[in-house]
């Protein structure tokens, strides 16, 4: 199940070498098991067939068997003769998300992953064309922390100042549609942690790495820092430290401006990607590319 933990020589050529990936059940695997856990439990009122889809996005069958359990055992503690939409509802949320801390509803928390993973592709697409997206979903499958799957096999080793500076516009992207389109209040959540730390990454190895900042210079920090190497004063070494900091600064700054423009520039067909990503739940490479046609 957790093939990342697995020591690699265990899994190479010649030992356990064949890997079949199992993903997520698609949506009429997930009708199946909530038609059952509707038909087969004691219900009341309508049930909203494709809000239910939606909101199961990404759950095992394990899981949806135990979202009917879970639905069952709510209506015993509470004394409830039938389970009603708004009950697995609130299982489902449970399940998925862990005990509700969050004013918002399953259903607006797949619409701000939609449009922040529809930022980050469109303007991929736009700036990196020749980087491969393999797929945008609204659930993650390969990482739980991966909703878009770039193919980075595609980037050349030797990159350029646009090459890091276009990286970083594609990560700041999803953020900033997210907040154009809930408002700088709502549309600003921790869900952009990693891609906020790539950004960060990119620029500082850009400007201490590779000496792609004019104003810091051609240098690179390693040989700054390394006692066997330097011949530098600790006042030296701290002045290096002092103008990167000052660079990084500028280079997201710059970043930000840059995503807002792409994404102003692009908005027509974010929301259009999002929509299809709120309807399929997963958008494959020759679908997206159908959007720049």
């Amino acid at each position: 199940n957790y093939r990342e933990n697995i020591d690699s020589a265990i899994i190479r050529p010649g030992r356990i070498e064949i890997h079949i990936e199992v993903n997520n059940l698609d949506k009429d695997a997930r009708q199946y098991f909530l038609s059952t856990i509707i038909n087969s439990k004691p219900t009341s009122g309508d049930f909203d067939m494709n809000k239910l889809l939606m909101y199961t996005a990404g759950f095992t069958g394990a899981q949806l068997e135990l979202l009917g359990k879970e639905a069952s055992f709510y209506c015993m503690r509470h004394g409830l003769p039938t389970i009603t939409q708004e009950i697995l509802v609130d299982q489902i949320y449970a399940i998925k998300y862990g005990e509700k801390q969050s004013y918002l509803s399953p259903e607006e928390i797949f619409k701000e992953i939609a449009i922040y993973e529809a930022g980050r592709a469109v303007i991929s697409k736009v700036l990196m064309p020749h980087v491969g997206i393999e797929y945008v979903s609204l659930t993650p499958r390969d990482n739980p922390e991966h909703f878009v799957s770039h193919n980075y096999n595609d980037v050349q080793d030797n990159m350029t100042v646009k090459d890091f500076k276009d990286r970083i516009t594609v990560a700041l992207a999803g953020r900033t549609a997210q907040m154009k389109k809930f408002g700088v209040i709502n549309g600003m959540d921790s869900g952009a942690s990693n891609d906020l730390q790539q950004a960060t990454r990119d620029a500082y190895t850009a400007i201490a790495h590779y000496g792609m900042d004019q104003e810091v210079g051609y240098i690179n920090i390693n040989g700054v820092t390394d006692a066997k190497e330097r011949a530098l004063s600790r006042h030296d070494t701290e002045h290096y430290h002092n103008q990167i900091d000052k660079a990084l600064e500028r280079w997201m700054v710059e970043g930000e401006r840059s995503a807002t423009e792409w994404v102003d520039r692009h908005w027509d067909k974010i929301e259009k990607l999002a929509q299809l990503v709120l309807e399929q739940e997963i958008i494959y490479e020759d679908e997206l590319d159908t959007l720049f046609t």
